[in-house]
């Protein structure tokens, strides 16, 4: 997450786009990881995925895992599950801002006013 935002950064303060095959590269990897983790996680809980689930956690996974999590969850654990996730999903957030923040605050200070 903090490459991908350093990247943006340093391509948005050149006043350049994003190059698309980084833009890519990103998107592979991520959803990747993502589905290896509920791939894992599901087998370790013993879980029975569907083919319907696993197109979701891919194509749609900011809607899918939180649906996984509470249905995956023994009652008293689905809270503290669907928290975590959230809380995650704004760690994300904010390493790829801190990620780019350097790159923008040059771009502000070398700009002339």
């Amino acid at each position: 997450m903090g490459l991908s935002g350093a990247c943006s950064g340093y391509y948005e303060s050149h006043h350049r786009a994003t190059p698309k095959a980084f833009d890519i590269l990103f998107l592979a990897v991520s959803t990747v990881l993502v589905y290896r983790w509920y791939y894992l996680d599901a087998a370790a809980r013993a879980y029975r995925r569907t083919a319907l689930l696993g197109g979701a956690v891919i194509m749609l996974p900011l809607l899918a895992l939180p649906y996984y999590l509470f249905r995956s969850r023994p009652t008293g654990q689905k809270m503290r599950a669907l928290l975590g996730y959230f809380g995650l999903l704004v760690l994300a957030i904010v390493t790829i801002v801190l990620g780019g923040l350097p790159f923008a605050l040059a771009d502000v200070a070398t700009t002339p006013r």
